[in-house]
């Protein structure tokens, strides 16, 4: 349908008749002004009038999604009326329409008001739904901008929001950054989230990663083997071995942390 839309105006045009939001979903970037204008309403009306999520993350082999239709119709820039309104939402009470902005803003490529908004979003959306997705665009897009507000909700969340603040914020960080936020993840008791160690472990090799899992087991977790050797071996150790000790025991984490086919 998708091809034949956008190749055969008559076709569209029929098409709207039966199904106007199937003659929305198929319009090209390439159509008039005031079409594609009509459209991207009629897209968005549609979901804020019924509070309903707009997912921008639909499986490959979906043949509906919203969000990448009303963002090709917006990409040309040259809508900023609709742009209006769509970031009217943000003002919504309901969280399936704020969440809704930020997606859209992310399909049309409009990285400057969706970063705003990404900022906005993470220092006080009471909802955490909304807060999660906002993180999770801002991994998308590469925003390392909102890493300080990320690692901030990282080491206040709870459940799954802390799970999702930590992998985003691990991901965003700076090599410089990441040492330490993986550690103030363990102090503030989010050690059970292993994708901060993870990304140490991968970016900054063995001898870091045995540093956030010293400071797991100091903090009262139930560490791993590795962070229970280093806790029980290590606590009588005079400096001097105790960084010999470091050495071997981060080439030994090294080894065993591999696939046996690649030891």
């Amino acid at each position: 349908m998708t091809f034949v839309g956008g190749s055969d105006p008559s076709w569209r045009e029929a098409l709207a008749l039966r199904d106007p939001l199937a003659g929305a979903r198929v319009l090209p970037s390439a159509a008039g002004l005031d079409e594609r204008r009509a459209a991207a309403l009629l897209l968005w009306q549609h979901y804020a009038e019924r509070r309903v999520w707009m997912s921008g993350r639909a499986p490959r082999q979906s043949l509906t999604d919203d969000v990448k239709a009303i963002g090709k119709l917006l990409r040309p820039n040259d809508l900023p009326d609709v742009v209006d309104i769509v970031l009217g939402g943000v003002h919504s009470q309901s969280p399936q329409t704020r969440s809704n902005v930020m997606n859209v803003l992310s399909s049309a490529g409009l990285s400057k008001d969706l970063l705003t908004l990404l900022r906005v979003t993470l220092s006080g959306d009471d909802n955490e739904v909304v807060r999660r997705q906002s993180a999770a665009l801002a991994r998308d897009h590469h925003f390392k901008e909102a890493f300080p507000l990320i690692r901030k909700c990282a080491l206040q969340a709870k459940h799954l929001e802390a799970q999702v603040m930590i992998s985003v914020g691990a991901s965003l960080a700076t090599d410089d950054e990441l040492l330490a936020f993986a550690l103030d993840v363990e102090r503030s008791g989010q050690g059970k989230h292993w994708s901060a160690e993870y990304e140490v472990r991968h970016r900054l090799g063995p001898g870091p990663a045995l540093k956030v899992l010293t400071a797991r087991s100091e903090h009262g977790h139930d560490a791993v083997l590795g962070g229970i050797i280093v806790r029980d071996v290590m606590k009588d150790l005079p400096e001097t071995r105790k960084l010999l000790w470091t050495w071997a025991l981060s080439r030994l984490w090294e080894v065993t942390r591999r696939p046996c086919w690649a030891r």
